[in-house]
């Protein structure tokens, strides 16, 4: 009998999809970026830290095997909201998974 670890690692892949997380640079946002490259998904990386994007991107990359993109975009700018999706198209292909997890304090 097959575990369910084996059926997770095999039934659960994102190969070939694309994901956009927003809010990428924070503990929550980068988790959720690495879990979905861990399941084969080619990830969008968006926040407003462009050094820390860029290091998590990298990282992804190395340890995944994946393409991983950083974008910086601050989501209380809407003509940088609108751009975001073209950006991200442009460098991966049509996004299938969209991650909302971004935050804006006042």
């Amino acid at each position: 009998m097959m575990s369910i670890n084996y059926w997770i690692k095999n039934m659960f892949s994102l190969k070939g999809k694309k994901a956009l997380i927003t809010g990428a640079t924070g503990g929550i946002g980068q988790a959720i970026a690495e879990a979905l490259a861990k399941q084969g998904a080619d990830v969008v990386l968006s926040g407003t830290r462009a050094a820390v994007l860029a290091e998590v991107a990298a990282n992804i990359e190395s340890t995944y095997g994946v393409k991983a993109v950083a974008i910086t975009c601050s989501l209380s700018d809407v003509a940088a909201v609108e751009g975001l999706f073209a950006e991200a198209e442009t460098a991966v292909g049509q996004i299938d998974i969209l991650v909302n997890n971004a935050g804006i304090t006042r």
